[in-house]
């Protein structure tokens, strides 16, 4: 299976961690890149597609992704129907997001309409859209700051269960 673009592929091994935002602090993009440095220094089995608008801290997510060529994509800017095809492509969406105000979930909801689970933190509109440990994780703040440890150890989590996670994305999908 390929497409125009091979950064797109099929291999049931590969676990395709996927975030979508504009590359904002409130967006939870620093937390995004802790856990993908954190990820990927532990296992073999992943790679991240870090999507969406471009910001302050495109440049981060750019020099994260040239420190790990063959695990770490990013692009910015993206269409609709390239968006479509990175949600459809992705095996988990991470919305590791720290503003009341920066998220209603869009992505997170786009993401559980196509069958994929969420590992999502409890600010914003996320909570409303993901029921903990149904159609994916909800990981509480601490203090305000996103649980990197948390967010990891959920990944984790559902890399090493295939029935989890398709269940959870079927469940999300009837939602």
């Amino acid at each position: 299976f390929k497409l125009k673009d091979e950064k797109f592929f099929i291999d049931k091994k590969i676990k395709k961690i996927l975030f979508v935002g504009r590359m904002l602090q409130e967006m939870g993009v620093k937390a995004v890149i802790e856990i993908a440095e954190k990820m990927i220094n532990l296992r073999e089995d992943i790679i991240f597609d870090i999507i969406g608008a471009s910001g302050p801290l495109s440049s981060a997510v750019r020099d994260l992704s040239e420190n790990y060529p063959d695990k770490i994509n990013h692009k910015f800017d993206v269409s609709d129907s390239e968006l479509n095809e990175y949600i459809n492509n992705a095996d988990i969406l991470i919305a590791p997001t720290v503003g009341s105000h920066a998220c209603m979930g869009v992505s997170a909801k786009e993401a559980l309409a196509s069958g994929i689970p969420v590992v999502a933190s409890n600010s914003g509109g996320l909570p409303e859209a993901i029921q903990n440990k149904v159609e994916g994780f909800v990981v509480p703040l601490l203090k305000e700051n996103i649980d990197i440890n948390g967010f990891c150890e959920a990944i984790g989590i559902l890399c090493d269960n295939d029935n989890m996670r398709l269940n959870m994305g079927s469940r999300a999908r009837q939602k």
